[in-house]
């Protein structure tokens, strides 16, 4: 009986824990703390809590857009009009002080899910934010005032 029992836990434990694993859940996968910027090769920039899981996709929970004078931030040159962050917006004087906000990709017209599947080939870069950046706090107080 303990035997059966047993091999039913060490299967449950199996089962949920390559749940977790595939899924790039906690431990396997980011904390609720733990924040990546995500570059992708077309240009796009999204904020969020990142995971490579094991297959050709990547998984981004809680994916946020930047975005500066309403215009959403792309890496690469170009003028606003392509999304692109414009030279006015890179000023550092008080009087061209660019609107910088972030936006949740799930509040956008079309309400997608809060959660993004990325083809990793499609991946340029990805970097760990620190949480003691701006962006970090600006991501923490809008997911508190949800």
């Amino acid at each position: 009986m303990a035997g059966g029992a047993l091999s039913v836990l060490l299967a449950l434990g199996l089962l949920f824990g390559g749940r977790a694993w595939y899924e790039g859940l906690p431990p396997f996968g980011p904390g609720d703390e733990d924040w990546s910027a995500v570059y992708l090769v077309n240009g796009e920039a999204y904020f969020g809590r990142f995971a490579a899981t094991p297959g050709s996709f990547a998984r981004l929970r809680e994916p946020y857009t930047l975005l500066v004078d309403g215009v959403a931030v792309t890496i690469g040159g170009g003028g606003a009009a392509a999304g692109r962050v414009p030279d006015a917006a890179r000023a550092e004087t008080p009087a061209t002080v660019p609107d910088v906000r972030i936006r949740r990709v799930s509040a956008q017209t079309h309400g997608p899910v809060a959660e993004m599947h990325l083809d990793k080939r499609r991946i340029l870069l990805v970097e760990r934010l620190r949480s003691d950046s701006r962006l970090v706090s600006a991501l923490r107080e809008d997911r508190a005032g949800r």
